[in-house]
């Protein structure tokens, strides 16, 4: 299973943060897929699923997560706790399927980047 965690950066100062998640280069030369924002409540889970074509990219704003990941090829399974202070971007390639749990108190929110558009009449989701 190839999952790619990236370490992000933090500028911090008086004021706040600033942290550079996704940028051109993490993704390839592509086109623009889309940017979404997921919630879970506490004790619930998401996901559930994997795609044949795309691939995502998940950073966690709020909460704690439980994530799973199976790759359907290789059947390697791969458990991974994140709360907002990782600042990790974690990238689920096609075929590996993800769920994620929210393990925390409070609300989980979490930013995703998904490499294409959601369509409707293809959406390339696909559950066990």
């Amino acid at each position: 299973m190839k999952l790619q965690i990236k370490k992000l950066t933090v500028q911090a100062d008086s004021r706040g943060s600033f942290t550079e998640v996704l940028r051109r280069e993490d993704t390839g030369p592509r086109q623009f897929g889309q940017i979404s924002i997921t919630t879970a409540n506490k004790g619930e889970t998401k996901g559930g699923h994997y795609h044949k074509r795309k691939r995502e990219w998940y950073f966690i704003l709020q909460g704690k997560a439980k994530f799973v990941f199976r790759d359907r090829k290789t059947k390697e399974q791969r458990t991974m706790t994140l709360d907002r202070n990782s600042r990790k971007l974690i990238e689920i390639p096609a075929n590996v399927f993800h769920s994620v749990t929210n393990i925390g108190p409070t609300e989980l929110i979490i930013l995703i980047y998904i490499s294409e558009p959601y369509d409707k009449k293809d959406p390339d989701t696909f559950t066990v």
